[in-house]
């Protein structure tokens, strides 16, 4: 079992009206996927509103409306 099914599983038992994950996944169909395919394993939805939005778009209104932001990313090398 994957880490992120292992969280999302206790979550669930933590809060078991949880239906649903966002992630934040713009443009990586990997990382889109994998969140999918877990939540479908777990009997929950995957939301993902960011999917396809122009990233620079994005990046411009996070400078515009907020104070405080992260950016991470997770690198994968086969």
């Amino acid at each position: 079992m994957e880490d992120l099914e292992r969280l999302l599983r206790a979550v669930q038992e933590k809060y078991p009206d949880v239906r649903a994950v966002c992630s934040g996944a713009i443009a990586s169909n990997y990382q889109r996927l994998r969140v999918e395919n877990v939540c479908s394993r777990l009997g929950l939805v995957s939301l993902a509103y960011l999917w396809k939005q122009d990233q620079a778009h994005l990046l411009q209104q996070m400078v515009m409306n907020s104070k405080t932001f992260f950016f991470f990313s997770f690198v994968f090398y086969i």
